[in-house]
């Protein structure tokens, strides 16, 4: 089963989360992939130790954590999470933990907070620009294939309006959110599940929560 293991690091970057002052943000490290295969057990194994002897001497673990992948720095738009494990120091990507907000600009070697709303909100911007470009096919149904023809539409979708929009004034302008190239491969798979319908198994309609609550940490918003 292709399902990967993190372990918790002590490396960090500073974040300015609250306005008690800047807080710091644990690093989530791939591991090992393909965690479940047998081939993989003893990999399993050494990382996991590795990881609970790094944190042997510390009292507690972290409150924060952004999640990494190979060769990547922490990035604008990357999500923060809740780590709530007692002890433990590993986590599969299959799980799940609570986004409390995401990463914003890095300046002078602290990075700024977004939360939810505002990082939703550039996503968005984003797909709306995207839209009005002709690089996204955006749908409004997906099963009756109905796209969005604008990025001015698509914006009135998102915010409730049933009448005529105006663009929202792009305050973001300079900042790219992250690739959303992962949020695009759950959605496909949460469509490949939703389409079984009653033949769908249980351990489908396990794996379809778990994917409806990483499309949520990524900012997708159902509706």
């Amino acid at each position: 089963m292709a399902v990967d293991l993190y372990t918790l690091s002590r490396k960090h970057i500073t974040v300015n989360v609250s306005r008690r002052g800047p807080s710091h943000v644990h690093y989530l490290e791939p591991a090992v992939s393909k965690a479940f295969s047998q081939d993989s057990q003893a990999l399993v194994d050494c990382a996991i130790q590795r990881a609970h002897q790094e944190w042997k001497s510390c009292p507690t673990l972290p409150e924060l954590v952004v999640r990494m992948e190979e060769q990547r720095i922490p990035m604008p738009g990357d999500p923060v999470l809740r780590w709530t494990s007692y002890r433990r120091v590993y986590l599969f990507d299959i799980e799940v933990l609570e986004t409390v907000g995401y990463l914003g600009e890095n300046r002078s070697g602290s990075y700024a907070f977004r939360t939810v709303e505002e990082q939703q909100f550039l996503n968005d911007l984003e797909t709306a620009r995207r839209i009005d470009e002709g690089t996204a096919d955006v749908y409004r149904d997906f099963w009756a294939g109905v796209r969005f023809q604008t990025g001015s539409e698509f914006l009135a979708f998102r915010r409730g309006y049933v009448g005529p929009h105006t663009a929202v004034r792009n305050r973001f302008a300079d900042t790219r959110p992250a690739p959303c190239a992962r949020l695009s491969k759950i959605l496909s798979l949460i469509k490949c599940i939703e389409f079984k319908g009653s033949d769908a198994s249980a351990a489908d309609i396990h794996y379809l929560g778990c994917l409806r609550e990483k499309a949520a940490q990524l900012g997708y918003s159902f509706k």
